[in-house]
């Protein structure tokens, strides 16, 4: 299929076996398991850059005047059910105004620092809040005794542990005058990216677009109208690739868009289908490791989501030149 040709819906495809037909890969992703993740190349920044700010120290008052050279790195905390929660927080520079938010989930395993270096989100959007979460153990297949931190994956999981520590976040920026409440974007990467698909579905109304990296799950199909971009690893040993295909494929047929066939390759493509959604699609072949190219990607098309929401031409969604 070529970017953005899309189909209309058949009638007799009901949503039900959509569900049905990938809700695999929602047991798979809520198993999936990581190492920590690796410091990788930083898009769109030099050495020096990402070394002054990985030195600056963490504060924890936000009420600090913030420098206008430079974005301010806090680490914030929260109180969910009784446990202190942390996230790590980039304030773009020149103190509050309602910006955009982008909230990253790491994969199980992983944590808010080793995201942050492999991402650095903050470089690629520099106008948008960019918060860091860290998680907590959580008991998978994988991981029985729970020593490894990660996501819920269902509704109800952890008492919503993770749902309310979203909650905080947001309202916490918002009512500072960080974020304007109407562009908060979240991504994840493998059991991150299921926790971001769990928010799709029970904090849809909230968000203006979801990335998910490497995971994902069946809930992607809830939200009516949300943006999404949906990245996939051919050789990926972790979440399967052909568990993550039938994901897409039915979130493709669920919006009328036509099927995608995935050749060999990198693969992006915009998809602006019938019902009015935008689609993002970067199929690639690599592993389950976090592709170095996924946060100008995510970047880009958020942009581009933002940008159209507020009558401008849409941002290209090709990665920016490294």
């Amino acid at each position: 299929m070529r970017a953005g040709q899309c189909l209309r819906m058949t009638r007799g495809s009901p949503l039900i076996l959509l569900i049905a037909v990938c809700a695999s890969l929602s047991a798979a992703a809520c198993n999936a398991s990581e190492s920590p993740e690796p410091a990788q190349p930083t898009i769109g920044s030099t050495p020096k850059a990402a070394e002054l700010r990985q030195s600056a120290p963490s504060v924890d008052d936000s009420s600090q005047p913030t420098p206008d050279s430079q974005p301010a790195v806090e680490t914030r905390h929260y109180q969910i059910d009784g446990v202190e929660r942390t996230a790590l927080v980039v304030l773009p520079a020149g103190g509050p105004t309602p910006s955009p938010l982008l909230i990253d989930f790491h994969g199980h395993g992983g944590n808010a620092a080793a995201a942050r270096r492999s991402r650095h989100f903050e470089d690629v959007w520099p106008q948008a809040v960019v918060v860091y979460p860290q998680g907590v153990p959580r008991v998978t297949s994988r991981d029985p005794d729970g020593g490894r931190n990660g996501w819920q994956m269902l509704p109800g999981a952890g008492k919503d542990a993770d749902l309310n520590l979203f909650d905080s976040i947001v309202s916490e920026l918002v009512t500072q005058g960080w974020v304007d409440p109407s562009r908060v974007f979240v991504t994840g990467h493998s059991n991150g990216a299921g926790f971001t698909a769990l928010l799709a579905a029970e904090r849809g109304e909230r968000l203006a677009g979801v990335a998910v990296v490497h995971g994902g799950s069946a809930s992607l199909l809830r939200p009516a109208k949300l943006p999404i971009m949906f990245i996939a690893a051919r050789n990926d040993r972790i979440v399967d690739f052909d568990r993550q295909y039938r994901v897409l494929q039915a979130l493709l047929t669920r919006h009328g868009a036509a099927e995608l066939t995935p050749d060999a390759g990198r693969q992006l493509s915009r998809i602006e289908c019938p019902d009015g959604v935008a689609l993002g699609v970067y199929l690639h072949d690599g592993s389950h490791a976090y592709p170095p190219e996924a946060a100008n990607i995510i970047a880009d098309f958020f942009k581009s989501i933002e940008a159209a929401s507020i009558a401008v031409p849409s941002a290209d969604l090709s990665p920016s030149p490294q």
